[in-house]
């Protein structure tokens, strides 16, 4: 980072691939208002109580990835409801979500301005 006040600086986006990350960083976001995108991949320690925690974000996340993250189940999909600022929505290969067509149905009705995709289709994964 260049020298001078940290506070010039803006976090828009988040890329986290195969990062050991878990709910406690998480209250980390608590306090930032300009991330717009996050990706979250391949992230074993991302559970519901994680997604939970996104609502920090609501007023400014506009694009969130969820690939294969093996811990969240379809609680976790329910506190995506919080978001209602997204407009871009990519979810795929969720193991432990049962219902993924009734989770896309309820996100579809909550975030109706938001582009959702939801599969359960790991050789469809897209990074």
């Amino acid at each position: 980072m260049p020298p001078g006040s940290f506070e010039a600086f803006k976090i828009e986006e988040i890329n986290a691939e195969n990062a050991c990350i878990m709910a406690r960083g998480f209250e980390y976001f608590n306090g930032l208002k300009d991330v717009k995108k996050i990706k979250l991949v391949n992230c074993e320690l991302i559970d519901d109580t994680a997604l939970a925690k996104l609502s920090y974000l609501r007023g400014s996340l506009k694009e969130l990835q969820l690939v294969f993250l093996p811990s969240v189940t379809d609680v976790g999909i329910t506190y995506l409801y919080l978001l209602e600022n997204l407009d871009d929505l990519y979810i795929n290969y969720l193991p432990k979500v049962k219902d993924h067509k009734l989770g896309k149905k309820l996100l579809q009705e909550k975030l109706p301005n938001c582009k959702i995709e939801f599969l359960q289709e790991p050789d469809e994964i897209k990074t």
